[in-house]
Order: structure tokens, then sequence, then C-alpha cells
């Protein structure tokens, strides 16, 4: 019980040395970011003609063909083993670590820190990449 009033006063004391209250929130942090990324496949809808052929090898059942355009439905479950790849004529999908949060235990992960405001050499990392990737 001591030691939380010790570190409810040490963040007391930091609060004022910082010219904020301590019942205000602590501003952001600054620095980089841990983010977690899965190693997600991305359609090209521009290529994609919506033949199904990357639904029907998709183990897991996680793409699905919505407006003609295969999609990734159901990011969480895919196992990231990249099946839908090869079979698909218009050669349309490719993997990509895409910044996702879900269960771990499922797919490929891997976390990255990213500092924050920084343009990488592709540019700014969108939270999906591209319309086809849809949170579950």
């Amino acid at each position: 019980m001591a030691a939380g009033m010790i570190w409810r006063a040490h963040l007391s004391l930091q609060a004022w040395r910082a010219g904020a209250r301590a019942d205000e929130p602590a501003p952001p942090r600054k620095g980089p970011v841990r983010k977690s990324h899965k190693w997600l496949p991305v359609v090209n809808e521009d290529a994609c003609t919506g033949c199904g052929v990357c639904v029907e090898a998709c183990g897991p059942r996680c793409l699905n063909i919505l407006d003609g355009v295969a999609v990734l439905v159901s990011p969480n479950i895919c196992g990231s083993e990249e099946h839908c790849i090869a079979p698909c004529p218009e050669e349309c999908i490719r993997m990509a670590w895409v910044p996702l949060e879900g269960d771990r235990s499922t797919g490929k992960w891997r976390t990255v820190r990213e500092p924050i405001g920084v343009a990488t050499r592709f540019g700014r990392l969108p939270q999906w990449l591209g319309s086809n990737v849809k949170p579950s």
C-alpha cells in the first residue's frame, strides 16, 4: 500500500513539474510507437476480375467476393499461408505487413517501432493498405 502511495506522489510531482494538474490526463508520448503488423494478402482491386479462385484456395475462408472484387473480410483468422496468391490467374494478390491488432496466435506477426508522424520511403503508412482489407 505504501508503494502505491509513493508512486501516486511521484506521478503528482512529475505533473506539478510539468505544469499540469494531477487530475489532468498526461500529454501524449513523443517518440517511436510500437505497432503490430500481420502478414496479409492485399488485392489490387483494379486487376481483380472476381473469379473467386482465391476464395476457394483460402483455407480459413477469410477472403470473399464483394461487388465483383476479392476482399479480405476476416483478417484476424487469416493464417498468413499465402495459399490465395498462386491460383490467382490475374496475379493481383500480394502479401504485405498490414498494421493490425488482434489474436497473435493465428498467422505471422511482427512488432515494429514506428516514429510518430514520420513518412516512410513509401509515404505515410495508412491504417489499412487499400480498401480491400476490412476490420473484422
